[in-house]
């Protein structure tokens, strides 16, 4: 996925970033989060992630369903397989709670988020059209919608306001 990447820089790094982070007193150090895209690629890594992030001493792992925004991607959504997310979702909490690891998994399993007519219509707006891009927030929103009317909750993004995302190459953005 990480084309290009040197895996063993990444944990070097993440290595350096753990040792700076305790080397600030407890209550100025940044959190420590290991994010995890989950897809049929990688589900069956879940519980490894886990244990890496507790080897590197991370807080937690937060992962996230693979987000469907083209019908290239459809192979690799988990919308369609529960049991083996299911069984790596136990193996990684149990894991989790004996090595004292926050685990975030997400609640509800991934939606395609087009149906036929709407993988049709994303085709013909093509790549980089503004309308595919509004269309894609749309049905996004509609979704996180259709969760917040079933659930009784209200879906916000606190992640903006309390963290920063460094990415593999040693990018930080806020999102």
């Amino acid at each position: 996925i990480r084309a290009g990447a040197q895996y063993s820089r990444i944990l070097e790094n993440l290595e350096r970033f753990q040792a700076a982070r305790l080397a600030r007193p407890s209550a100025s150090r940044p959190e420590f989060l290991i994010a995890m895209t989950l897809s049929t690629a990688n589900i069956e890594e879940l519980p490894e992630v886990v244990a890496l992030a507790a080897r590197l001493g991370a807080d937690r792992v937060v992962c996230s369903w693979l987000q469907v925004h083209d019908p290239a991607l459809l192979d690799l959504s988990l919308h369609v397989v529960s049991g083996p997310v299911e069984a790596r979702f136990v193996e990684a909490r149990g894991l989790a709670r004996r090595v004292g690891l926050g685990l975030d998994l997400p609640a509800e399993p991934p939606a395609v988020p087009v149906g036929l007519a709407g993988r049709r219509l994303l085709r013909h707006l093509g790549d980089r059209s503004r309308r595919r891009s509004a269309l894609r927030a749309a049905l996004q929103r509609a979704r996180v919608r259709a969760w917040e009317l079933r659930s009784g909750l209200e879906a916000r993004c606190s992640f903006l306001w309390g963290r920063v995302y460094l990415h593999a190459d040693g990018h930080v953005s806020p999102c």
